[in-house]
């Protein structure tokens, strides 16, 4: 049984050794498969149509194949392919999902089971025979696996393979060299082994060229494809639309609602109903698409978003308009109206200028008039004459100091006194 497998094995790993050196005939275009035949190599330039530049952002769905590292054929690897090669753009990185599955041949299943960037030697040995294949074109590559599955081996027992290889790139590709890891052609290289423990990886590696078909690029790559190949997509870019919403509510602060203006103060400004409702619907539509759940490639929204809500902003500012209410003349200046009852009151004991108590004199009444006997006097056209038997009222603070220097004196006297006496008794 042992020596069946190995067999087996031996022919299996022969043919996909074959299949590197040996070319197909020529079947479908693309290299369809038949039921009965392997891929075919087609002379079809569709493959090699010039990279898209100017995409936007987002994951694009294109059709992709491994092909003989120097002769105009497919790789027999080429059916490990499973379905399109995913291209998500993010600025100016490349990053290429290729999802790969078991390979059946002669009543074996055999898998690719490690990818490599090849070494500048290998790809320029590749490129002598392939005028497209460039060696700066991917030394910046990097390559992985993304993702692995569970499948039947060459023992058919349940083992891991890789299903997602990942490429990162600076640039848009339409060919990468690859270098390939098959079990079987491993095993063959190893002695013949179908024992995976005694299988050295890489004993067998080989060379491929995947080439990607930029023919209609624009194929946005279905949710369930963007799931199934396990691609990250980087959450849209939200903070200039929470600044912008951050500044729109502060441009409403201290602005008030009016028909005209006529009911603010000079101080206030104020907006139009509309005006302010206009403002309001843009902030709720911006928060709108703030709460949405956008990624990388949806960004377009975001940044529609954010100029919408600038526009409006800009417009809400340019509308605003300082009150014209007029002042309130019935409160203005209260307390300087003549009868107020603080027109007349004493600033710190002192009487202002120009304002009196009362306006009456106790010792100028005369009857019970309530005037004084200068008012009664008081002709029409002629100025009272001046009083001359008026004493000037002595004040409080002269009788003091006249006081004090009457002390003073009498203090001088008699220290004058007590010294004299003391001299005559000497």
């Amino acid at each position: 049984m042992k020596i069946a497998k190995r067999f087996l094995t031996g022919i299996f790993a022969f043919m996909l050794v074959v299949s590197f050196m040996t070319p197909f005939r020529v079947d479908k275009a693309h290299g369809a498969d038949t039921p009965a035949k392997p891929p075919v190599y087609v002379p079809n330039e569709t493959y090699l149509t010039d990279v898209k530049t100017d995409l936007p952002d987002g994951v694009y769905s294109m059709p992709a194949r491994l092909h003989h590292s120097y002769q105009k054929q497919f790789s027999m690897g080429n059916g490990a392919i499973d379905g399109n090669m995913l291209v998500q753009k993010d600025g100016n990185k490349y990053t290429y999902y290729l999802r790969m599955q078991g390979l059946k041949f002669m009543g074996l299943y055999g898998h690719l089971w490690n990818v490599l960037p090849p070494t500048k030697e290998q790809v320029e040995n590749v490129a002598n025979y392939n005028a497209g294949i460039k060696y700066d074109n991917q030394k910046n590559m990097t390559m992985s696996i993304s993702k692995k599955f569970m499948d039947t081996d060459l023992e058919k027992k349940q083992r891991e393979f890789p299903r997602v290889i990942k490429f990162e790139g600076d640039r848009p590709l339409n060919q990468i060299v690859i270098t390939v890891w098959v079990d079987a052609m491993d095993a063959i290289a190893s002695g013949g082994s179908v024992g995976y423990d005694s299988i050295v990886k890489g004993k067998g590696d080989q060379r491929g060229i995947i080439q990607i078909d930029w023919h209609n690029p624009t194929n946005k790559a279905t949710p369930e494809e963007i799931s199934d190949y396990g691609v990250v997509i980087p959450p849209a870019e939200k903070m200039k639309l929470n600044e912008v919403i951050t500044a729109a509510e502060k441009a409403k602060e201290g602005v008030e609602v009016s028909a005209d203006g006529t009911d603010k103060a000079k101080e206030v400004k104020w907006v139009t109903e509309a005006e302010m409702k206009s403002l309001d619907e843009a902030i709720k539509t911006a928060k709108g698409v703030q709460k949405e759940d956008l990624t990388k490639d949806q960004q377009k929204k975001v940044n529609d978003a954010v100029a919408a809500l600038n526009a409006a902003k800009d417009k809400f500012e340019a509308a605003k308009k300082a009150g014209t209410k007029k002042p309130d003349k019935a409160n203005k200046g209260d307390s300087d109206k003549p009868g107020n009852e603080n027109s007349g009151k004493m600033d710190n004991g002192k009487q202002k200028p120009g304002k009196s108590d009362s306006g009456k004199s106790d010792s100028g009444k005369s009857g019970n008039t309530g005037k004084t006997t200068n008012e009664l006097n008081k002709k029409p056209g002629v100025k009272p004459a001046k009083p001359s038997n008026l004493k000037k009222p002595v004040k409080t603070g002269d009788s003091s100091m006249l006081a004090g220097y009457a002390m003073l004196i009498v203090s001088l006297a008699g220290a004058t006194y007590f010294v004299a006496r003391k001299k005559n008794e000497k």
